[in-house]
């Protein structure tokens, strides 16, 4: 009789246990595919991103300079990159609309790479947004980076305005 009393207890807890950790895992479930959709969202990573960036030893963190230019004259920003983690973001508020033939393009200037030959970040347009962020990457190596450049150029890179400056 006690065999039978302590199976059936065994048993029950072995039922309600499962129904907990059955209960966990669906609620962990859901708050996984909630925590997903979240994720997913640009703003958010975007930000994770740059926490992750501004955490980084040798962080650059500088503003876009003034300038007189009345094309980008209204134009603020913030540039942040990383070499030991070859990435960065940029941000743009106030970057005027260009024409479908135009790309804005970024540079970045390498202390132990040849003055006339700067490395690009990024091409990119504007679509009417007050607040632009772009993510940046490079194939080639940032070692020591002393300016950041945003030029103007056509579809094919032929004609280059110089717009903005960042230095560190």
């Amino acid at each position: 009789m006690q065999k039978l009393s302590l199976i059936v207890l065994i048993t029950t807890i072995v039922i309600f246990s499962i129904d907990g950790v059955a209960m966990h895992f669906s609620s962990s479930k859901e708050n996984t595919s909630q925590h997903l959709v979240i994720m997913d969202s640009p703003d958010l990573d975007l930000e994770r991103h740059k926490r992750y960036l501004l955490n980084q030893s040798d962080v650059i963190d500088v503003n876009w300079l003034r300038t007189l230019n009345p094309l980008v004259r209204n134009v603020q920003g913030r540039l942040i990159w990383s070499s030991l983690q070859q990435t960065g973001l940029v941000s743009f508020s106030g970057l005027p609309k260009i024409e479908s033939f135009q790309r804005y393009q970024l540079w970045v200037y390498d202390l132990e790479g040849s003055y006339d030959q700067p490395v690009s970040l990024a091409r990119f347009s504007v679509n009417n947004k007050k607040m632009l962020v772009v993510n940046l990457k490079t194939k080639r190596n940032i070692k020591r980076p002393y300016k950041f450049e945003l030029t103007l150029e056509d579809d094919k890179g032929m004609y280059a305005k110089h717009l903005l400056m960042a230095q560190p």
